[in-house]
């Protein structure tokens, strides 16, 4: 009896797996994130997901993980620095990856958390990218788009970013729910990512945009490249859920008011928040300000 196409694809993946064990730990940073343009169109009639155009960019402000075997089958055990929800986005990672290609022996996952939860850095969807990069590398096992598209659809739409440009580090036009991904060169930027103390809910985010609408005027999505390499202080970037986490949070308006104050050449806030980031001239300015944020007691670091 023949066997379909679909299963024998993955009858191969599964006999390469058991067949190519690197008994080895992977260690990787995930980096971090920032929407330096984000625009959320209106849900469509019956749609699971919004729409979105972006302009994504990693900096330098990472996790830290190490991935390596350990004693039985199909357990992930994930030994974190800061608590963890019990459905996270590495449980994900290896569940989808684990069904996707029948790989079933256990593994650890250590993570030195730095990027903050509910702060539209995209920490846990980088975490995925790393998890799913690594479990790769110990089974010698090339990862397909189809694998990555798999993992990233059941973990969540930033995932797609992170797989898609090179080593998880880059800058790309994303668009669709985020599975559209197209990296562009990535520009040199001096950052000062700010953290207001305001844990922003997502979902909550999304429901509040549904109920206010678009409230800004974007640039056309074709012109997102052009305006990145154009000279910063030109930026007409936006991000849609600016004006609303603002009028909620007055720590969010305070973060952006202290970065103008303290000489950024452009700022927003990133993704859904609540980090405010701020582009500098070079890296002694973005220290400078940094400095000046902490005495107001205010964290912050230079990305």
């Amino acid at each position: 009896m023949s066997i379909p196409q679909f299963d024998f694809f993955h009858y191969l993946i599964r006999l390469r797996c058991s067949c190519n064990i690197s008994v080895m730990s992977i260690q990787k940073k995930a980096f971090a994130k920032v929407n330096l343009a984000l625009r959320v169109l209106p849900k469509k009639a019956g749609a699971e997901f919004h729409q979105i155009e972006s302009l994504f960019q990693t900096v330098d402000f990472c996790d830290e993980l190490e991935v390596d075997f350990a004693q039985g089958s199909g357990r992930c055990f994930v030994d974190c620095s800061l608590p963890l929800p019990a459905d996270n986005t590495i449980l994900r990672t290896y569940q989808a990856f684990c069904d996707f290609t029948g790989f079933s022996r256990s593994v650890n996952v250590r993570v030195k958390k730095h990027i903050p939860s509910g702060g539209g850095l995209g920490g846990g969807s980088s975490d995925s990218a790393v998890v799913l990069r690594s479990l790769c590398e110990l089974y010698d096992f090339k990862m397909e788009k189809t694998l990555a598209d798999f993992v990233a659809s059941r973990v969540g739409s930033d995932v797609f970013f992170f797989l898609n440009v090179c080593g998880g580090q880059g800058s790309a036009l994303v668009s669709g729910r985020g599975e559209i991904v197209t990296e562009i060169k990535m520009r040199k930027l001096f950052f000062v990512l700010v953290f207001p103390p305001v844990f922003s809910s997502t979902k909550e985010a999304y429901s509040d945009f549904d109920k206010k609408g678009e409230t800004l005027d974007f640039l056309p999505f074709s012109s997102y490249e052009n305006e990145y390499n154009s000279p910063i202080q030109t930026w007409r970037f936006k991000n849609s859920f600016t004006p609303i986490l603002t009028a909620q949070h007055f720590e969010i308006a305070q973060a952006i008011s202290i970065l103008k104050e303290f000489g950024a050449i452009f700022c927003d806030m990133s993704g859904s928040g609540s980090t405010v980031f701020g582009i500098f001239e070079n890296k002694d300015e973005a220290e400078q300000a940094a400095e000046k944020i902490v005495r107001k007691k205010m964290n912050c670091v230079c990305a």
